[in-house]
């Protein structure tokens, strides 16, 4: 059984060497080979005698790369051939560069070399005749599946490839019938599983998901109940399912580097240029930031604080037994009185044996003055807490305080960039912590400035000169005694 999937790269040429290097990594595409299969290869006749040409001391050192070229040179080639294309159809090397897909087989199921030559053959017969193609297979995790890099520009007529729906679907089909040609087995009917890529993958590798409990504790309601929900109580949103493979990846990592590599062999997309990290899920067009995915989520340095705090949790995580109450009686809403009763409840609320209810109404007017005052009140104290006196001191605090955001934000990037490429735990825990130090001073030089800006604007109402009063002109009093003449 493989499952697969390609998703589109954009950048430029310096995108289509970062997937370069990501699959054809040699500490995950480079096996060494058994020593007499080696013996059995390099052996030579003379005089009619079959001799050693290498000595078991030399043929240790030799291993075996599975990584393949299609219509280009692999590895550590690829990407310039795939630039050469672009210059070739004087296109430039920007936006939709390559493609990224992988093949991934059942645990057990294939040997290195049969699933290498199954992502081969696969990128020959799709994309052979037009395409430059890299395919590598990984060795490194529990079960082997072959990563796949196709330049997005034909060599043969300057085309993009676009990657319909279609196309998809043909690449799942010519996977499957490679992998009944092998004698593999094949998911049948692709979509009605309901399981989701990385839950499945979670299952494969023997490792705990929470997806799969949150399913079994509801199946186990659904035989108590005696009744099946709905399709839409078991709908899963797209960020819940993004937010429970990130659990799954932080458990079984230990850096925050880690964590990108795990999602990215679920067949997540990263994109960190931006003001926030994006990523999108697999088989989705669009990507998602992190900052919508909710709190634990947001960022960097919160999924950084989940790895490091995740197996921790999970260590000491007790599940509590359900406990199940039975109520009596009804939640509808009470009877209104009737008859006498309903007369004897009138005459005690005239009488004022009732209180009436008193709401205090406050008018915008005084919703927008109390407000003011508040504002006001927390600048001035501001003003004392700072020992400013003049409007000097007031322009120099200003422009410091602005100084001092600038280098906390310019730390704060640094510090992201250093986590995100850090392999350390203990460096991680000491990077997260020197942000959530920076990320206080910033949330403090924020409210200062709103202060300032609050004090700067009261300045200049107090500096504009008043406004002259329009008046309407009115008619000249009549003196007494004086006669009117028409």
């Amino acid at each position: 059984m493989a499952t697969t999937s390609i998703w589109a790269i954009t950048g430029t040429a310096a995108a289509i060497r970062r997937v370069e290097m990501y699959i054809e990594n040699p500490e995950k595409t480079i096996e060494q080979t058994g020593l007499e299969y080696q013996s059995s290869l390099h052996q030579i006749d003379q005089n009619g005698s079959m001799i050693h040409e290498y000595s078991p001391e030399e043929l240790e050192q030799e291993k075996v790369c599975y990584v393949s070229g299609i219509n280009c040179t692999a590895p550590n080639d690829a990407c310039e051939e795939f630039a050469a294309v672009y210059d070739l159809w004087g296109k430039p090397c920007k936006g939709r560069v390559c493609y990224h897909g992988y093949q991934s087989f059942r645990e057990g199921e294939v040997t290195a070399e049969q699933a290498h030559e199954i992502g081969v053959r696969l990128a020959e017969q799709l994309w052979g005749d037009r395409f430059q193609v890299v395919v590598a297979t990984h060795l490194n995790t529990g079960h082997y599946h072959n990563h796949i890099m196709l330049n997005a520009i034909s060599f043969a007529d300057g085309y993009k490839f676009v990657n319909r729906k279609s196309d998809y679907q043909q690449m799942r089909e010519v996977s499957d019938d490679l992998c009944r040609e092998y004698g593999l087995s094949v998911i049948e009917h692709p979509g009605q599983s309901g399981k989701h890529y990385g839950e499945w993958k979670a299952e494969q590798e023997g490792r705990p998901t929470q997806r799969g409990d949150i399913r079994l504790d509801l199946d186990a309601a659904i035989e108590k109940l005696g009744s099946k929900p709905t399709d839409r109580s078991r709908r899963q949103t797209v960020r819940g399912d993004i937010r429970l493979d990130f659990d799954a990846a932080a458990m079984q990592s230990d850096t925050i580097q880690d964590l990108i590599r795990q999602m990215e062999e679920m067949g997540y997309t990263w994109n960190f240029s931006g003001k926030y990290p994006k990523i999108k899920p697999p088989g989705k067009d669009r990507y998602f930031r992190l900052y919508k995915l909710g709190a634990g989520y947001d960022s960097l340095e919160t999924l950084a604080k989940r790895v490091l705090h995740m197996q921790e949790e999970t260590a000491h995580k007790v599940r509590m037994p359900s406990t199940y109450y039975r109520y009596h009686g009804s939640f509808r809403k009470r009877k209104k009185a009737t008859g006498f009763l309903a007369l004897y409840y009138y005459h005690c609320y005239r009488i004022g044996v009732f209180a009436k209810r008193t709401y205090l109404k406050y008018t915008p007017e005084f919703r927008e003055a109390q407000k003011q005052l508040h504002e006001m009140s927390k600048a001035a104290a501001f003003l004392h807490g700072a020992d400013i006196h003049s409007k000097e001191q007031f322009q120099s605090y200003r422009e410091k305080l602005n100084q001092e955001i600038q280098l906390c934000d310019t730390q704060i990037k640094e510090l992201q960039q250093q986590l995100a490429v850090s392999n350390d735990p203990a460096e991680n825990e000491a990077l997260i912590h020197q942000l959530d130090r920076l990320h206080q001073q910033q949330q403090n030089f924020a409210e200062q400035k709103r202060l300032c800006k609050i004090v700067a604007r009261q300045q200049v109402q107090e500096e504009a000169p008043p406004q002259p009063q329009e008046t309407e002109p009115t008619a000249p009093k009549k003196q007494s005694g004086a006669i009117e003449v028409d």
